[in-house]
């Protein structure tokens, strides 16, 4: 591609914070977005979006601007969720996979709870 996406992760084990940088091939950073949440997930790169996710948040962002095009927070905090970052995002059809028990409708943003 014609672009990089890093993140940083800071932490001290009890709280801390991913950035993600949107990096052109010359090493030009294009944007910055806080996720607000450490543990990140490897993220899922596409043509166009790149899909976030931290102990309790996940984003959609736009990969050329970084503009947020959904994004949740209070993840970890719903009992049902849980949701812990760390393991890899996937693309189930239209359903964005963040672990076994959170997907979000790609589309509309809204989350689809997936009970074991």
């Amino acid at each position: 591609g014609d672009m990089a996406v890093v993140l940083l992760g800071l932490t001290d084990g009890e709280a801390g914070t991913t950035f993600v940088y949107g990096v052109s091939r010359k090493g030009q950073k294009l944007w910055k977005y806080d996720l607000r949440g450490f543990n990140a997930a490897k993220p899922l790169l596409e043509q166009n979006h790149v899909y976030l996710g931290a102990i309790g948040r996940v984003a959609k962002l736009s990969k050329a601007t970084g503009k947020v095009i959904w994004q949740h927070k209070g993840l970890f905090e719903d009992p049902t969720l849980k949701y812990q970052g760390s393991l890899p995002i996937t693309r189930q059809g239209q359903k964005i996979k963040f672990d076994g028990n959170l997907s979000v409708d790609d589309k509309t943003g809204k989350i689809d709870k997936v009970f074991k």
